[in-house]
């Protein structure tokens, strides 16, 4: 029966464990061991990158043999076909693995490269790592009497990292996520604290260039990206796939057709799509994207829907340059591109972080006190996001957020949190002496400059913006960006 096909291979699915997200290495020192680290908070908790949300984290979808076998076995039962027909269905509707060649460059030297098998619907992470346990925080434990400080470790990792996420689009090619990771770490130097109770503690440096797009690929063409030359240095990656387009429509029998388009399912407009089609022909669909087609108008409405997933995949080049301008004198180029998806965002983080103490808590109980330091990722560098359209009236528009940082750590101060005390005794017995608590403070100074907005392009799809930026860069300076676009 089909039914015992599903079983099986649902707990012989990768699906059916709980397992972790296929995801690139953190940017960010983590702590590996908790659940958070999956969450991109801030740059100041403990989020795992600066910039990246792969999709498939919260949308969890997995067009596998499961979601697929469970469609078929629904269509079975109404069809009353036989248990050989229907495994003649599932070998005939199983999606295809893809081979991949991936190749990336940093500062012209290859960092991660290969060729391998990929499957469709489940995201794969590819990675040449390293990673470095270091101490992260300090968490206090306090009683009556005593205090100390218990090391907060985790890891800062180093490396090359590509997460990616293959989707059909039926005849055409493929829709690809992308989440790129590329950093080094530099030697840390310890922090001065002043506090007699703490020592030890390293101010964590690393490097980092990412980049989260989704993309069209299509057979045996190359997809490329380009970052500048800003933190761990210029990366490049180019990217392609051998194998034949997927398969269009499915014919299961004279009046059954099947096709697969969870590029579209994963719309806010699937349940417009499937109220659209049923009009044309009795339909069977899951939230994965296989629909089956049944009537005289099952091949045609499934050739329909083929197209639409095939409309929707509508390709966006971006390339951008960024210039500084000091009195009137233009200065280096950097320039940055991307083949993107229109109303898909690109983005991107390139630059250094490094943490540092700037505040200082403190636990308190009988005859005993104990400080609690906190440290705060900061960021220097650029981060941005870009969601690029056609209009209606032809006219290229873009959603463009991108902020330019620059942290100074000053001379760090310091500051009392205690004064001294003598020993004396009271109700709750004899209280001991306890030095003065000075102990040093951070004040890091952030120079930020954002440009943010939705800009349309001129006739040639050309985007400039000039602004002064004398708080990130110095008197008589301005920043100049420049976007070209094309959209199909």
């Amino acid at each position: 029966m089909l039914s015992t096909l599903v079983s099986i291979c649902a707990f012989l699915s990768p699906g059916a464990v709980a397992q972790e997200p296929a995801l690139p290495h953190p940017s960010l020192p983590v702590r590996d061991n908790e659940g958070e680290v999956y969450l991109n908070d801030n740059v100041s908790g403990y989020g795992r990158w600066i910039a990246l949300n792969p999709g498939w984290i919260e949308r969890g979808t997995d067009t596998a043999a499961g979601s697929r076998l469970s469609l078929l076995s629904r269509v079975a039962a109404a069809e009353g076909v036989g248990e050989e027909t229907q495994q003649t269905w599932a070998s005939a509707t199983a999606p295809t693995p893809v081979v991949l060649n991936y190749r990336i460059l940093a500062s012209g030297k290859e960092v991660l490269a290969g060729r391998e098998s990929a499957p469709l619907g489940k995201a794969i992470a590819l990675s040449d790592s390293r990673r470095l346990s270091e101490i992260l925080d300090f968490n206090v434990e306090i009683a009556s009497g005593a205090g100390i400080l218990d090391p907060v470790v985790g890891h800062q990792h180093r490396g090359t990292s590509l997460a990616l996420e293959l989707q059909p689009i039926p005849g055409m090619g493929w829709q690809a996520e992308f989440a790129l990771v590329h950093s080094t770490t530099a030697p840390g130097v310890p922090l001065q604290d002043g506090y007699a109770q703490m020592d030890g503690k390293m101010r964590l440096i690393e490097h980092i260039a990412e980049c989260g797009l989704t993309t069209v690929v299509k057979p045996n063409k190359v997809m490329q990206v380009e970052l500048a030359n800003l933190g761990p240095g210029k990366v490049v990656m180019e990217f392609s796939i051998e194998s034949a387009p997927p398969a269009g429509v499915m014919v299961l029998a004279e009046d059954l057709a099947m096709v697969a388009v969870p590029t579209l399912a994963s719309t806010p407009s699937w349940s417009n799509y499937l109220n659209t089609w049923e009009d044309d022909s009795n339909l069977w669909s899951n939230s994965e994207g296989f629909v089956i087609f049944q009537g005289d108008n099952a091949l045609t409405t499934a050739n329909v829907a083929a197209a639409a997933a095939i409309a929707q995949a509508k390709p966006f080049g971006l390339a951008l340059t960024v210039q500084t301008i000091e009195d009137g004198v233009e200065g280096d180029v950097s320039q940055l591109s991307w083949q993107g998806l229109q109303n898909h965002p690109i983005i991107f983080a390139q630059g250094t972080v490094r943490d540092a103490l700037t505040d200082w808590d403190v636990e308190v109980a009988s005859v005993s006190r104990v400080a609690d330091p906190y440290f705060e990722n900061l960021f220097s560098g650029a981060q941005g996001e870009f969601t690029g359209r056609r209009r209606a009236d032809g006219k290229i528009e873009v959603d463009l957020d991108i902020e330019f940082s620059v942290v100074d750590l000053l001379e760090s101060r310091q500051i009392r949190l205690a004064a001294a005390t003598s020993g004396e005794v009271g109700y709750d017995g004899k209280v001991p002496a306890s030095p003065a608590q000075d102990l040093a403070i951070e004040t890091p100074e952030v120079a930020e400059l954002k440009f943010q907005g939705t800009y349309l392009a001129d006739e040639k799809g050309r985007i400039v913006l000039i602004r002064s930026a004398t708080s990130l860069l110095g008197e008589a300076t301005r920043l100049r960006l420049v976007l070209n676009m094309t959209a199909e």
